[in-house]
C-alpha cells in the first residue's frame, strides 16, 4: 500500500477528493503545512485503531470544539495499561 503526500495546503486542496478517496481506502495520505505535516484518515479506520490498541478507560474527544478528536489518557490509565502482561 503506498501512500500520498501533498507538499502544500493549495495542492491538496487542488486534490481534495482525492485526498478523502486515498484515506477511505487506507492509504496514508500527509500535507505540507507552514508548521509540519497534516494527514488524514478515515474516521472509522482510526476509531477501531483506538478501540483495539489504546486502554479500556481511553476516550475520544473534541479539540478545540471542532471535528478533530484526540485520545485522552491519563497517567493512571497509562500505567495500568503497561502492566497488563497483553502489552
Amino acid at each position: 500500500m503506498h501512500s500520498t503526500h501533498f507538499d502544500t495546503i493549495d495542492e491538496a486542496t487542488a486534490h481534495f477528493a482525492e485526498i478523502f478517496d486515498a484515506a477511505a481506502q487506507g492509504r496514508a495520505v500527509t500535507i505540507g503545512t507552514g508548521y509540519g505535516r497534516a494527514a488524514v484518515v478515515d474516521a472509522g479506520r482510526l476509531r477501531r485503531l483506538l478501540a483495539t490498541t489504546l486502554p479500556y478507560r481511553a476516550k475520544a474527544v473534541a479539540e478545540q470544539g471542532g471535528p478533530r478528536a484526540a485520545a485522552e489518557l491519563s497517567a493512571r490509565n497509562i500505567q495500568e495499561a503497561q502492566k497488563r502482561p497483553d502489552r
